[in-house]
Parts: C-alpha cells; sequence; structure tokens
C-alpha cells in the first residue's frame, strides 16, 4: 500500500489540505478576513484598540427611606460601634495573615480590639459580631475559633 503512495500525490494532497484548511479558516473567521484582503497584511497584524465607552456610576439615591448605595451608620447611632469594631477587626486580621501569627495570640489580640467596645458586650449584636469573627478567622487566617476562644475573646 505505502509503495502506491508517489511524492506526487503526496505533494497533491497537502497542496489539497492546506487549500481546504485556510478556506474553512476564511469563512469561519470572515470578520477578519474582510479585515486582510481589502487593506493588505498590515491591517491584520496591528493591534486593534478596543471600544472604551465611558460608564458612569449612579451616585447614592435615597429614595423613601431605603438607600440604593451603603450608608456608614452616624456616630450617634447604636450600630457605629459594631461597624467600627468589625473594620478594626478586619484590618488586624489582613495583618495577621501576613505576618502568619498563632491562634493564642489571634484571640487576645481581637479580645483588645473589642474590649474597645464595650457597648457591644451583652448587646444583641455579640452574636452577630462573633459570627462575623469566626468567618472572617477562617477566611482570612485559616484559624478556626471555638465557641471557648469566642468566651476568651469577650472576656478580654
Amino acid at each position: 500500500m505505502l509503495k502506491e503512495i508517489s511524492w506526487n500525490s503526496y505533494w497533491t494532497f497537502i497542496a489539497l489540505s492546506v487549500t481546504v484548511y485556510y478556506l474553512v479558516v476564511l469563512v469561519y473567521f470572515r470578520i477578519k478576513a474582510g479585515v486582510v484582503l481589502p487593506n493588505g497584511t498590515k491591517a491584520f497584524w496591528q493591534k486593534q484598540q478596543p471600544e472604551t465607552r465611558e460608564v458612569q456610576m449612579p451616585s447614592p439615591v435615597i429614595s423613601g427611606d431605603v438607600a440604593t448605595d451603603f450608608l456608614y451608620p452616624e456616630p450617634e447611632s447604636a450600630e457605629y460601634p459594631v461597624y467600627a469594631c468589625v473594620d478594626e477587626v478586619n484590618a488586624y486580621l489582613e495583618e495577621a495573615r501576613r505576618h502568619k501569627g498563632d491562634k493564642e495570640e489571634l484571640v487576645v489580640a481581637i479580645g483588645q480590639i473589642v474590649a474597645k467596645y464595650p457597648t457591644i458586650k451583652d448587646s444583641e449584636y455579640q452574636a452577630s459580631l462573633s459570627n462575623v469573627i469566626v468567618t472572617q478567622c477562617a477566611h482570612l487566617c485559616f484559624i478556626h475559633l471555638s465557641d471557648a476562644d469566642l468566651d476568651r475573646v469577650w472576656q478580654g
């Protein structure tokens, strides 16, 4: 069977295969082919600039009593210390992730942060803040806090 294949038939097969391949590519990518054929090959090799549109971000609009964008609570509100504490805990955990501290050091430091906000302890926000602390410790520092660890955090 291999003796029946000549160089002439081999080169004919290669030429037909390459022609069919390029025809399929040109038909499939006819948009690029339209750019290449009329303008020459330079248009194909030049880097095309992407379309840029200006996107305007909507400003926070308050309709009725519901804000469409997050607004930080007023300093006089009961929620303000909770948000401030969460921000401080998150900042500490981001820093602790870089320094790879141990669990005991983390519990003591978070306890010191929570101690700065005595109004949170024994309030309705304590359970929510505990959940945030556990979640952020697991997410940022890969440290899982137990209930005993949380008790130590709240004891200061």
